[in-house]
C-alpha cells in the first residue's frame, strides 16, 4: 500500500531539524527533543520511499512510451503498405488521409491528393454514386458498399468502395478494392456465353443436363423440338428420354453412358429417334461428366443436334465448333468461379502480413513459431503460382493472338535469352538444329519452348544436355526437345499432360503441375499433337507437330 505523501515533506523535515537544533542549543535532552528526532527519522524514511516510488513510476512511464511508439510505428507501417487502398473523407468527399496503395491507385503523389475531392478521380457516373454513398453513410451511420470506376492514367479501374463513419472525428473511413481483373473476366465470360448462345441458335443445338443423384434430366426448348415434344412438356425422367430413342440404338447408348460414368471420359454417341411423322432423325450427343471430391459422378452435361440432313464435311465442322465452345465455356465457368470469390486479393493480404510477421518478429519468436510462419508464407506463394498457372491455362484459347508467320529459330533464340541466368548457372549444353518458319501465335510458341527447355534442365541430376531439332512428316513439322534427364516411366506418359498431375513431391522438384498441360493445350490450339518418348534414367524426348502450311 502506497502512503499518501504530505503536502510538503521537505518543509516538515526542515522544521523538524530546526526544532531539534534549537532544542539541542538550549541544552535540553528531554522527551520533546527525542520526539522531534523520531519525527525527523520517519520523515527521512518516508522521503526515501517516495523517491523509490517516483523512480519506479518514471521507469514504467518510459516503458509505456516506448511500447506506444513501437506499436504506433508498426500500425503506420501496416497501414501504409497493406495491399488495400484506404482513405478517409470529409462529408463533402475531400480526401483527408490515405495510404500508399491509395495514392498508387489514383496515380498521384500524396501531397497532391490531400485536400482534393475524391470525385475528381472518378468517371461521371461514379461521381453521383460517390455523392449518394457519402449522403447515406453520414445520414444513416451505417456501413455501405458500392461499385465505382476510378480514372487512372487514361484507363478505367473497376473497384469496390466500402466505408463507415467515424462519429468521433466526423469523417468517413473507407477502403477501395481493385476488381478490374474480375470485371474483365466477367465481361469475357458474358461474351463467351453470347457467342455460345448464338452458335446454339444458328446450329439448332440443344442443351441438357442429367442430375444423377436426383435422377432428373433438364432440357432446353431446342431439345424438346428435336425429339418432337411440345415445348414445356418434358417431365425430366430419364425413362421418358429413353422411350424416345429407337429400340435398336438404345443398348449401345446405355453402354456408352455407363462407360463415361465409370471412367470420367467424355461421351459421344449417334443414335436414331423413334419415328416422328413417319421418319427417324439422327441425333448426335456429346457430354462431359462432373465428379465430386471422391471421384463420384455428380451430373452429366451435354449437347444434342440433329445430323440427319447434314453432309459429312459440315457435320465435322459443327462437331469441332461445338467441342471448342463447350470446352471453352466450361473452362471459363470454372475459372470464373474461382476468381469471382476474390481469391487473389485476400491471398495477397495473407502473404503480406505473414511476411511482415516473419520480418518483424523473427528474432522474438521461438523456432516452432518461425517454422509455422515459414509454412504459411510458402503455402501462400504456392497458391499464387497455382492461380497464375490456372489463369494462363484458361487463357490459351480466349487470350491467344492471331497466327502470323514466325521463325522458330528466332523463337528459340528469344527463349535462350530469357533463360540465360539458368543456363549459365546449370552449365547446360544446348544444341539447336535448323528450324522452319511456321504460322503460329509467337507469344505462345515462346511459352511452349521455354516450358520444355526449363523442364529438361529441372528434371536432370547430372550436367544437362539438350538437343532441339525438327523434321517434316507428311506436311507436318515435328519439333523435338531431347534431354538426358531422369526420364519417365511409360505408364505416366499420358498423366504428365494432365493439369495439376505431378509425378514427384514438390520438395523434390518445384512446380505447379500445369506446365505440360499448358504446352499440350497450346499445340492443340495450333492444330497439332504432343507426345513424349522416354527411358527412365536415360532421358526424354518431347515432340509436337505443327501444320506446315503457311
Amino acid at each position: 500500500m502506497v502512503r499518501k505523501r504530505p503536502s510538503s515533506v521537505n518543509d516538515l523535515r526542515k522544521k523538524a531539524e530546526s526544532r531539534v537544533r534549537n532544542k539541542g542549543s538550549g541544552g535540553k535532552n528531554g522527551p520533546e527533543n527525542h520526539d522531534h528526532a523520531k519525527l525527523l527519522h520517519e520523515l527521512n524514511v518516508h522521503h526515501e520511499e517516495l523517491e523509490l516510488q517516483n523512480e519506479e513510476l518514471r521507469m514504467q512511464r518510459d516503458k509505456a512510451d516506448e511500447a506506444i511508439h513501437k506499436y504506433s510505428d508498426l500500425y503506420t507501417e501496416i497501414y501504409d503498405f497493406t495491399p488495400v487502398a484506404y482513405f478517409s473523407f470529409s462529408r463533402e468527399g475531400t480526401i483527408l488521409e490515405l495510404n500508399r496503395k491509395a495514392y498508387e491507385l489514383l496515380g498521384a503523389e500524396r501531397s497532391f491528393l490531400i485536400g482534393r475531392n475524391f470525385g475528381f478521380f472518378l468517371t461521371m457516373d461514379s461521381r453521383k454514386i460517390f455523392a449518394d454513398f457519402l449522403s447515406e453513410i453520414f445520414g444513416q451511420k451505417k456501413r455501405k458498399r458500392c461499385e465505382i470506376q476510378v480514372l487512372q492514367n487514361r484507363s478505367v479501374v473497376y473497384a469496390i468502395l466500402e466505408g463507415t463513419v467515424s462519429e468521433k472525428e466526423d469523417k468517413c473511413l473507407a477502403m477501395v478494392l481493385d476488381i478490374t481483373d474480375r470485371k474483365m473476366l466477367e465481361l469475357e465470360l458474358e461474351e463467351a456465353r453470347n457467342t455460345l448462345t448464338l452458335a446454339l441458335e444458328n446450329g439448332k443445338i440443344g442443351l441438357w443436363q442429367w442430375d444423377i443423384a436426383e435422377d432428373i434430366m433438364t432440357w432446353d426448348q431446342r431439345m424438346e423440338e428435336m425429339f418432337g415434344i411440345t415445348p414445356g412438356t418434358f417431365d425430366g425422367k430419364p425413362s421418358t428420354f429413353e422411350s424416345l430413342i429407337h429400340e435398336d440404338d438404345l443398348p449401345q447408348l446405355r453402354i456408352l453412358t455407363d462407360r463415361a460414368l465409370a471412367s470420367g471420359i467424355s461421351m459421344e454417341a449417334v443414335y436414331r429417334t423413334k419415328e416422328i411423322n413417319a421418319r427417324s432423325s439422327y441425333i448426335m450427343s456429346k457430354a462431359v461428366v462432373t465428379r465430386d471430391g471422391m471421384n463420384r459422378p455428380l451430373n452429366v452435361t451435354g449437347v444434342c443436334f440433329d445430323v440427319t440432313s447434314i453432309q459429312e464435311g459440315a457435320e465435322k465442322h459443327i462437331v469441332k465448333l461445338n467441342e471448342e465452345l463447350l470446352k471453352s465455356n466450361e473452362e471459363l465457368r470454372q475459372f470464373a468461379y474461382v476468381a469471382s470469390h476474390d481469391l487473389q486479393e485476400p491471398l495477397r493480404m495473407v502473404t503480406s502480413f505473414t511476411q511482415l510477421l516473419q520480418l518483424q518478429y523473427k528474432d522474438k519468436l521461438d523456432e516452432k513459431a518461425n517454422e509455422y510462419i515459414s509454412f504459411a508464407v510458402e503455402g501462400s506463394k504456392r497458391m499464387y503460382e497455382l492461380l497464375n498457372g490456372l489463369l494462363a491455362y484458361s487463357r490459351v484459347q480466349t487470350r491467344g493472338t492471331e497466327f502470323i508467320v514466325v521463325s522458330m529459330g528466332t523463337i528459340v533464340h528469344k527463349v535462350l535469352a530469357n533463360l540465360r541466368l539458368l543456363i549459365d548457372e546449370t552449365q547446360v549444353k544446348i544444341s539447336v538444329g535448323k528450324l522452319p518458319v511456321i504460322r503460329a501465335d509467337d507469344s505462345q510458341m515462346i511459352q511452349l519452348m521455354q516450358n520444355l527447355i526449363e523442364n529438361s534442365i529441372k528434371f536432370c541430376k547430372r550436367k544437362p544436355s539438350i538437343k532441339i531439332s525438327c523434321r517434316n512428316d507428311d506436311g507436318m513439322w515435328v519439333f523435338s526437345v531431347q534431354d538426358n534427364g531422369i526420364g519417365i516411366e511409360p505408364q505416366y506418359f499420358d498423366k504428365i499432360f494432365m493439369i495439376f498431375q505431378r509425378l514427384h513431391l514438390k520438395e523434390e522438384y518445384k512446380g505447379t503441375g500445369i506446365g505440360l498441360a499448358l504446352c499440350r493445350k497450346i499445340v492443340e490450339r495450333h492444330g497439332g499433337k504432343m507426345w513424349v518418348e522416354s527411358v527412365s534414367g536415360i532421358g526424354s524426348t518431347f515432340s509436337f507437330s505443327i501444320p506446315g502450311k503457311l
